[in-house]
């Protein structure tokens, strides 16, 4: 069982077998065929090889159904292989009972802006639908989504950090974007959706999630409630080191803030979604979330972040002199908001204490009429 599981983790292997059972299959087959006419003969040579075609298709398609090794479909037999938070979030807003009166957006560091908090505080139902890597073009994408759904919120909390207009922004952290649809403007298709479920690369991930669960798995870095506040992993490494470590990859590194304007396309995706929110009379409020103290000072002792902050704040203000935004809140600094250096999980996400604190200033009071 185990060379056969083993076998399965080298994704060519199971679909060079696949190949040779069906040739040997048909093979078998086609030398069994009684003497009989040319063209009778290839019609029933054409007949078999299109059932079994449709039979490898539909084991393919089954196979990664129920696996489900992108978070795509709705079976949860195992846990994606592959991070998946824009599917997940889109299925739990969508079941979201009663209808979320306010959303929180964002990237992962607003995953710990705990909707049963705000439901506390301010007596109306809640729902996180930050996303992983999320960054302006996603907001405008499921603020569609939800007016998609009919199932629109009364306020918005969005945060907005430089990091998230950066000219270099990397993207493509899912698989599989369920959003893509809502930016461009296009109708879901069946035929695009059947051609994920029978993807070469979806079918690899099947057979390494199969492989893995055998071998055993580390648990997941975050999972989500139903109202999607995530729940981090924890760590047994200092936090000092971990920030030390984030520090030293090229993503968090000098070179983050090294650009010296903001990415005119992130600028004009978050100017859309907040025209859009105006016009579907959905409050917003904008925040600039924090980073970890030491880290912060690095960055605005040795880069160009201090330039570059200034810059996007004079955005904000600007929307918000326009009435697209009903309040800014700039939390790059953890005293700005009464937290400290211990309420981070690393360098970039605030645990649920600091969230809490930064919910208390922007809901208390709620801009009038939200």
């Amino acid at each position: 069982m185990d060379r056969l599981l083993s076998a399965l983790a080298d994704v060519e292997t199971p679909l060079r077998l696949v190949g040779l059972v069906l040739f040997a299959f048909l093979f078998v087959r086609a030398s069994k065929i009684p003497e009989e006419s040319p063209a009778r003969s290839a019609g029933w040579l054409l007949a078999r090889v299109g059932f079994a075609a449709t039979l490898l298709l539909g084991l393919v398609g089954g196979l990664n159904y129920l696996v489900n090794p992108l978070g795509i479909y709705s079976p949860r037999f195992f846990e994606p292989i592959a991070l998946h938070s824009r599917s997940e979030k889109l299925r739990l807003y969508r079941t979201a009972q009663p209808p979320p009166e306010i959303v929180v957006l964002g990237s992962s560091s607003s995953f710990t802006m705990s909707p049963a908090y705000i439901r506390e505080r301010t007596g109306r139902p809640a729902f996180n639908a930050s996303l992983h890597g999320g960054v302006p073009e996603d907001y405008l994408a499921f603020l569609r989504y939800m007016a998609s759904l009919d199932k629109l919120p009364k306020l918005l909390v969005v945060p907005l950090a430089v990091e998230l207009v950066r000219p270099d922004l990397p993207t493509g952290f899912e698989p599989h974007n369920p959003l893509r649809p809502y930016l461009e403007r296009k109708p879901h298709e069946l035929v695009e959706e059947l051609r994920w479920l029978l993807r070469l690369e979806q079918t690899r991930a099947s057979f390494r999630l199969l492989a893995a669960e055998n071998k055993g798995r580390p648990p997941s870095h975050y999972r989500f409630d139903a109202d999607g506040w995530a729940h981090f992993a924890k760590s047994s490494a200092p936090l000092e080191k971990i920030v030390d470590f984030y520090m030293a990859t090229k993503e968090w590194g000098p070179g983050l803030f090294g650009f010296r304007d903001l990415d005119d396309t992130q600028i004009s995706y978050f100017r859309g979604f907040l025209t859009l929110a105006r016009r579907l009379g959905v409050k917003v409020i904008v925040y600039m979330p924090p980073l970890y103290p030491r880290a912060m000072a690095f960055y605005e002792r040795e880069t160009n972040l201090p330039a570059l902050r200034t810059k996007l704040l004079e955005h904000l203000r600007d929307w918000q002199a326009e009435g697209l935004i009903a309040a800014v809140h700039d939390f790059s600094h953890v005293e700005s908001f009464g937290g400290n250096a211990s309420e981070f999980h690393d360098l970039a996400h605030p645990t649920a204490e600091a969230s809490r604190r930064m919910l208390d200033l922007m809901l208390g009071p709620l801009p009038a009429g939200s």
